[in-house]
């Protein structure tokens, strides 16, 4: 297993914030298709965890990555690689998409470039949702978040550099102006859990240790200051 992976399975904040936002994605869900068996696709899936915890909330869900990861042969036939081109499934197919951490890492080259590559990944994105089907932007860096500040300042490993961060109007700006009614947008993830990769001796001796007071925490502090200090923003939008 690599570092990443062993974070990202092992870190006890982020899997709850996973947790907590698949359930966001069922109630959502709840809303909008009442009663019917809901089809999700996990865009950027990375090594698949959140597909597996989508399925365990009852949502019939498949991941998409352009690279198979090695998890994915411990984890099911839920998988599939993607080229970059057209995505491999028919048309409204599905209620929802979700995307964690991974809008931020499509585009290259200037920010007019970045932008329309990032529009055309959400076009795409919508050909495949049903009518009025739903989209979940999680994980997107907040360039006016504190902690990206302090990360440049002491060059913390870690860091998003340039377009990788953006504020939340330019996120959503971007989706709407790729065929999507905004419903939800904010920010979130005031506790700085990155620290947990930097340093894993906070991860094993404080995160995993108090999983339970810190989700807590966690939640409190989102409530109350995640829109001015959290960490990453969040969109929830619905296919026009």
């Amino acid at each position: 297993m690599t570092a990443s992976e062993w974070e990202t399975v092992h870190n006890f904040l982020y899997l709850s914030r996973y947790v907590r936002s698949a359930r966001e994605v069922r109630r959502t869900l709840e809303r909008h298709f009442p009663g019917e068996d809901w089809r999700v696709l996990d865009f950027g899936c990375g090594e698949g965890q959140n597909v597996l915890i989508l399925r365990e909330l009852g949502m019939e869900t498949v991941g998409l990555e352009v690279a198979p990861h090695p998890i994915w042969r411990k984890a099911g036939p839920y998988f599939k690689t993607y080229d970059g081109g057209l995505l491999p499934f028919p048309k409204d197919c599905f209620h929802a998409v979700v995307m964690f951490g991974v809008l931020e890492h499509l585009g290259k080259g200037d920010a007019y470039r970045v932008f329309q590559d990032r529009r055309l990944a959400l076009l795409k994105i919508r050909k495949v949702l049903k009518t009025g089907g739903l989209l979940f932007i999680y994980n997107f860096p907040n360039k006016y978040a504190p902690a990206e500040l302090l990360n440049r300042i002491f060059g913390l490993p870690g860091a998003h550099r340039g377009l990788e961060r953006q504020g939340l109007g330019e996120v959503v700006s971007l989706i709407a102006n790729s065929g999507y009614n905004i419903l939800k947008a904010g920010r979130s993830g005031v506790l700085p859990a990155y620290i947990g990769r930097i340093f894993p001796f906070v991860r094993e001796k404080i995160i995993n240790r108090y999983p339970g007071q810190l989700d807590k925490l966690d939640k409190f502090l989102d409530r109350f200051l995640g829109r001015l200090l959290g960490q990453t923003n969040f969109v929830i939008a619905q296919k026009t």
